[in-house]
């Protein structure tokens, strides 16, 4: 406020923008202020405001950041609220700073190094030219916040929490790290598509904590740790690959995501190479009323070495059919070159068993076709999939180099494989739980007429007694 005589206006400073607001508003629009808690203390600035023989200017300032006024205001609002009294020295001393001065505080920071540019990058490569370590210029950039900032520098190093990390499933995952492709093997932890119930089952059957039998006996609440449907050891890959009641659902799991590697490669580079898959593509096209594709289940004769005997051409076309067969015949050289492709469903974490059976389910075609021509190039691919959803880098190598998958093409079939493998955990539970509910007879199907019986029973009765009466 200012003191001279001859002044016209009045100037208030405060740090309250709210106040500010309730004063308008109670000026402009005093049909909205009647039920506030506060209205006679707003209305008597109101009037002091409008009775004033002065222009009256309301100021917005920043708080605690050493505005003289501000803090001397802050000071005089604390004392009185305590009922001291402020000896006028003493509050100008306190007033030569900020109250809540942060020069003293510790704040987080984080070191980067800075590119030397213009004149420094010269003497940088000066200096290291002449044997000398060139200088390095660190930066100490304070974090902007203790939330969202400092989560995101924490989550790399404690994420884990308190979780025990001296399980083998943790092992496992740690010894894989480096060897499964992680953008696109969790990401149904972030996707909104996927429903929490299916989450935690994938995530229970990645780290063994799926409610079989044999965790069931574990934990004290079975007899038994064997499968109710095949007599077997149970487990969790045994739940989900491993139970012979449940091949045919493992049959159409690895139809469907062998379909999408298929037709991935015949739109690919390689596209017109593709001479035979095994994954009854055709039949799940016709159902979803797609049209054909022009890819036969057995080998053609074509691609076999005519010196291949009629018994063992027949044998090879009905009993060594792998999911995916190419086939290129390079006319310079005169050579034919195969790529035999086979698709497995494995452990997350180990990839290992499977790679091998893999590797010795078609030995016998590998064997024949460089036996009738041993100028062939045969290439075994085999694609592993991780049946909760884990890619694996070894996989994705192949599908780019070998199978001519790259592109936009190869990130959305990564993508349908990932979402495909861990929808099929969800289908193989369900009819399992179906299966054992069935033969264990622990729940029965309630009907339409379980539910109505009662009722219609005692309607009977309510008007048998009523004619009666």
């Amino acid at each position: 406020m200012c003191d001279n005589a001859d002044a016209t206006e009045v100037h208030i400073a405060t740090d309250s923008l709210a106040s500010i607001y309730q004063v308008r508003r109670a000026t402009t629009r005093p049909q909205d202020m009647r039920e506030h808690r506060h209205l006679n203390i707003i209305n008597n600035i109101v009037h002091t405001i409008t009775s004033s023989i002065y222009t009256v200017h309301l100021w917005k300032v920043k708080s605690h950041i050493g505005v003289v006024g501000n803090e001397m205001a802050d000071t005089t609002a604390v004392a009185v609220a305590k009922g001291h009294e402020l000896d006028e020295d003493i509050e100008q001393a306190n007033m030569a700073g900020p109250s809540n001065n942060r020069g003293d505080m510790y704040w987080l920071y984080t070191a980067e190094e800075l590119q030397p540019t213009g004149d420094d990058a010269a003497i940088g490569m000066a200096g290291e030219t002449a044997n000398h370590a060139p200088k390095v210029c660190l930066a100490l950039l304070p974090e902007p916040n203790l939330k969202e900032a400092l989560k995101s520098r924490l989550h790399k190093h404690c994420k884990l929490g308190q979780s025990n990390t001296d399980t083998i499933y943790h092992a496992s995952w740690e010894t894989m790290k480096d060897k499964i492709d992680h953008h696109y093997s969790h990401r149904f932890m972030t996707s909104s598509t996927v429903s929490s119930s299916l989450r935690k089952l994938v995530l229970q059957y990645r780290y063994g904590l799926l409610p079989t039998y044999k965790l069931l006996k574990r934990y004290k609440k079975s007899d038994s740790s064997l499968c109710p449907l095949c007599g077997q050891e149970d487990g969790g890959h045994h739940a989900m690959s491993g139970c012979s009641k449940l091949l045919e659902k493992a049959t159409i799991r690895h139809n469907n995501v062998g379909s999408l590697i298929v037709e991935a490669i015949y739109a690919g580079e390689h596209g017109n190479q593709l001479v035979a898959a095994d994954v009854g593509l055709n039949k799940r096209r016709a159902t979803q009323g797609r049209p054909l594709m022009a890819v036969k289940r057995t080998i053609c004769d074509s691609a076999l070495p005519k010196s291949i005997p009629n018994n063992v051409r027949s044998q090879l076309q009905k009993h060594s059919i792998p999911d995916a067969l190419l086939y290129r015949f390079d006319s310079k050289s005169r050579r034919r070159h195969y790529t035999v492709v086979e698709i497995k469903y494995c452990r997350d974490t180990q990839p290992g068993d499977q790679e091998m059976r893999a590797e010795e389910q078609h030995q016998r075609l590998i064997t024949t076709l460089k036996q009738y021509d041993p100028s062939a190039t045969v290439k075994h691919c085999n694609l592993l999939l991780g049946v909760g959803g884990a890619i694996h880098v070894d996989m994705i190598k192949r599908l780019r180099a070998d199978l001519g998958v790259t592109g936009r093409s190869l990130e959305k079939l990564l993508c349908k494989l990932h979402f495909q493998s861990f929808e099929e955990v969800g289908n193989i539970w369900k009819h399992r739980r179906a299966l054992t509910h069935n033969k264990l007879g622990a729940k029965k199907e309630r009907t339409w007429e379980s539910l109505v019986g009662p009722w219609k029973n005692c309607y009977a009765n309510y008007i048998s007694n009523h004619l009666k009466k």
